[in-house]
């Protein structure tokens, strides 16, 4: 009988240490002294960590959280999420599995002290902001954020690093304002509802060997503040990176663009400079737009519908290039004025196509500048007092030192080429609202021709762009 009531009793402890502990409904609203979380717990409430306090998560711990009532973990004081891969990360996890992008508010970290919060191993869903930073520094590696309304936002001079992440079906996966400062490595963007990365008002980045696929638009910046994004991928986007008002520090590298609408889309006064990229089977390569002056360098633009667009009042500087089966490789128009140097044109429908806006002769004679200076103070653009300084035209399009390619058209009593169309073959063109009056198309230049393909020009160093693996 004793036997029997000890194998009983052997068997119950061997089968109760075996089951999983029940769910633990978290209803403390602030942590003033070390916690740790494990197994699952349901939040009926937000949480702050003060001060004071400590949160630890272990590996594995699942955090459910109820919908539609604004909580949150919001932290002052320490966060460490300690979760590793498969079964044992760390999951947030709202009411409703994919519902809403903004089921709840999402982890808060909020000036936490001299060391920065480490998060690690966990996937978030449904927040309507996953991680948030302000005046904090925040390091974020191996995580997945789905389905949220933004996977990452840092604020106010705080910094961000993730390393690894994956960013799947979110309205924005990071932005980057006031100040604030984010380096993302490795890691993957799809689903794109809106913007992948969004850097504005003084933020600064850095983006490497990362992927942005399928959605809407993969980087949009708007600051002048140094943004570098090297060997990463964009590929079937709306625009894979706008680049508007990014200054000279700013640099694309190395990076692929494949079958998005426009690759690389620099406006309002944008100087950044793009090199050593490969951009194939896009819409438009590089479309630089209002008063953008882009350096183009060292790049291979292959079977885009437009290689690269410049369009009104862009200056660009595109060299040392290798433009090979496009239908056209530059298309000038509105006033813009670039040097185009040292590139191989090779079997092209149109090597460079002036477009019927170009004409400096109506620059001249009946002119710009007011209609520049005003649209420019309309848009609020700090650089309103410099669109209509140009008072002087050149009429002509530097394209020197260049290797056209075979050209059957080329015709050279004339000085003209097939695979260049401006003026010359345009003749004399009439504007709407400017009466009468006929003007003239700018011409190319494109003395100086090189006899073979410039052995300096496309990708240095082959230029690779590195794929995050999928998580």
């Amino acid at each position: 009988m004793k036997a029997r009531f000890l194998f009983l009793l052997l068997s119950g402890f061997i089968c109760c240490s075996g089951a999983v502990a029940a769910p633990v409904e978290w209803t403390r609203a602030s942590i003033d002294d070390d916690v740790s979380w494990s197994g699952e717990i349901v939040l009926s409430n937000s949480v702050v960590v003060s001060p004071k306090g400590t949160l630890r998560i272990h590996p594995g711990t699942k955090i459910r959280v109820p919908a539609g009532k604004g909580i949150s973990l919001a932290v002052s004081g320490r966060l460490s999420i300690e979760g590793k891969g498969g079964d044992e990360a760390v999951l947030f996890l709202p009411e409703k599995p994919g519902g809403a992008r903004d089921q709840w508010e999402g982890i808060r970290l909020a000036a936490v002290g001299k060391e920065p919060a480490v998060l690690a191993g966990f996937r978030i869903e449904g927040a309507r902001e996953g991680v948030s930073v302000t005046e904090g520094e925040a390091r974020i590696r191996d995580a997945v954020f789905l389905g949220c309304e933004t996977g990452v936002r840092g604020n106010q001079k705080s910094r961000v690093a993730v390393d690894n992440g994956l960013f799947d079906g979110n309205g924005n996966g990071a932005v980057i304002s006031l100040g604030g400062d984010g380096v993302f490595r490795r890691s993957r963007f799809t689903n794109i509802q809106e913007n992948g990365i969004v850097a504005d008002k003084g933020a600064s980045f850095r983006v490497t060997a990362s992927s942005f696929e399928r959605g809407r638009t993969g980087i949009f910046s708007l600051t002048n503040a140094p943004c570098r994004v090297e060997r990463s991928v964009f590929a079937s986007l709306d625009v894979g990176v706008v680049a508007r008002q990014m200054g000279k520090d700013s640099a694309v590298s190395r990076c692929e663009f494949r079958n998005n609408g426009t690759g690389l889309l620099a406006v309002q006064f944008s100087s950044v400079e793009v090199s050593d990229s490969t951009f194939r089977e896009n819409l438009t390569g590089v479309d630089a737009k209002e008063f953008s002056s882009p350096a183009v360098r060292h790049n291979r633009f292959e079977a885009n519908q437009a290689a690269v667009n410049l369009f009104r009042k862009s200056h660009a500087v595109v060299e040392k290039n290798v433009f090979f089966h496009n239908r056209d490789a530059v298309v000038v128009n509105y006033s813009s004025y670039p040097r185009i140097a040292g590139n191989t044109f090779d079997r092209n429908d149109m090597s460079v196509r002036l477009e019927k806006f170009q004409s400096g002769d109506w620059e001249e004679r009946s002119g710009s500048k007011e209609i520049s200076g005003g649209e420019a103070a309309k848009r609020g653009s700090q650089f309103a007092a410099i669109a209509g300084m140009q008072a002087k035209f050149p009429k002509r399009v530097f394209a020197r030192g260049n290797h056209w390619g075979p050209d059957p058209e080329r015709n050279p009593e004339k000085g003209t080429l097939g695979k260049i169309r401006d003026g010359r073959k345009y003749g004399p063109v009439r504007y709407e609202g400017f009466g009468d009056g006929e003007y003239s198309i700018d011409v190319v230049d494109f003395s100086e021709e090189l006899p073979s393909p410039a052995p300096d020009a496309g990708p240095r160093g082959g230029g690779s762009a590195d794929s995050p693996e999928a998580k």
